[in-house]
């Protein structure tokens, strides 16, 4: 039968309709997050974040049951991308000192380069008190490292050198481990 197999480069296989999901539930968490930051939750309904993106109001139905199914999914991708800063700060210091110093820019540049969404966050921390669905989950893994890593560093007295069993770091010489 020719043609039945065919020798050269094959064709990329067609992604499954999971991952084109995802990626557009990602697509509209982006236009919820641009429109939560500039008009706040109270302000902000379904309608509006179609009319801020490219996609209609029945397309955000089809992928989420509600506003707040939308909203959560808003913050928990926002969550990730901004743990990855402050993970690489962790993963990087080798003193307390670096450790408090980066952190402090991390926040510092969030604060300056995404202000809208820091405000955003104070704005649904108070809607939390409303609604159940945002209290759920508190803190996340990152925070529980960072403040590991601050705790481990402080009450060792973190040194420049990175060593087993003090969380990464080092006793500075004199200080008790």
């Amino acid at each position: 039968m020719p043609g039945f197999f065919t020798i050269g480069p094959m064709a990329t296989p067609p992604r499954p309709r999971d991952h084109k999901f995802a990626e557009r539930r990602a697509e509209l968490g982006e236009a919820a997050l641009t429109t939560l930051a500039e008009l706040g939750y109270a302000r902000t309904s379904l309608r509006e974040i179609a009319q801020n993106s490219e996609f209609s109001h029945g397309v955000l139905h089809y992928y989420f049951t509600d506003k707040l199914d939308l909203i959560l999914c808003s913050v928990r991708q926002y969550k990730a991308r901004c743990v990855k800063r402050y993970d690489e700060v962790t993963a990087s210091a080798t003193s307390f000192d670096e450790l408090l110093d980066g952190f402090v820019t991390a926040l510092g540049d969030t604060l300056r380069d995404e202000a809208p969404l820091h405000r955003l966050w104070y704005d649904l921390r108070a809607q939390s008190l409303f609604e159940q669905a945002f209290r759920e989950g508190g803190r996340n893994d990152a925070v529980e490292r960072a403040a590991g890593r601050f705790s481990t560093c402080r009450l060792a007295g973190c040194g420049e050198t990175a060593t087993a069993g003090t969380g990464g770091v080092a006793p500075r010489s004199g200080s008790a481990a």
